[in-house]
């Protein structure tokens, strides 16, 4: 893991969408009051890269969410956006499924926290997608400029919001992937849990998002 830990600085040290500046390490002490709050502990990737580099702004899209009062956007922290997801009127939202990366448009890199592989999902409204892969391969792609989401066959997807600015309808674009008949939220890999009582669930954050963002 330190091998890992020392790409993960050099290329966010080299990317220009990186901003670990703003975002400087926390403690040990501020981990463990995170993980009390969570109810689980965060992958172990996380928390040296957290206390040992950058508490956040690294990584794919606007990169890892980080922890605590500064600034890591609309939805807030990784605690906040976690509990938003978990929300009683999101009763079906995995728990341990931490959104821990960010691309805009409520899109999030999630993790599951309680699978030992800690596999890798991607959640877009309202789909929930297993990417096949681990958390630490989720940012080797990311140091060799690979895709870390699937969004082949995406189809494109739009809702309709009033906008609080100018009191008219705007449209909000994403992306939806597309399912056959037979697939799941998880992967299409022959050896991937089908089993509907393992499947994770979507929520509706998508709508909070934009309630929480233009509101």
């Amino acid at each position: 893991m330190d091998d890992l830990i020392n790409s993960i600085v050099e290329h966010a040290r080299m990317s220009e969408t990186t901003n670990t500046e703003k975002y400087p390490p926390i403690t040990a002490d501020v981990i463990a009051e995170t993980e009390a709050k969570l109810g689980f502990p965060l992958p172990e990737l996380l928390k040296r890269c957290f206390t040992e580099f950058s508490n956040g702004g690294f990584g794919p899209g606007y990169g890892v969410i980080g922890i605590g009062t500064v600034d890591h956007g609309a939805m807030g922290d990784l605690v906040e956006i976690y509990k938003q997801f978990e929300t009683d009127d999101d009763p079906d939202w995995q728990k341990g499924m931490l959104p821990f990366c960010g691309f805009g448009c409520a899109i999030f890199s999630c993790v599951d926290c309680f699978d030992p592989d800690l596999t890798v999902y991607t959640y877009e409204y309202p789909d929930l997608n297993n990417e096949g892969i681990g958390l630490e391969d989720y940012f080797k792609r990311w140091i060799n400029d690979e895709k870390v989401r699937d969004l082949a066959g995406a189809e494109r997807i739009s809702t309709e919001i009033i906008s609080p600015f100018s009191g008219k309808k705007v449209t909000i674009y994403g992306q939806k992937k597309r399912k056959s008949e037979n697939s799941s939220l998880l992967s299409d890999d022959e050896n991937s849990p089908s089993d509907s009582a393992t499947r994770p669930k979507s929520s509706n954050i998508f709508q909070r998002f934009f309630r929480r963002l233009l509101g």
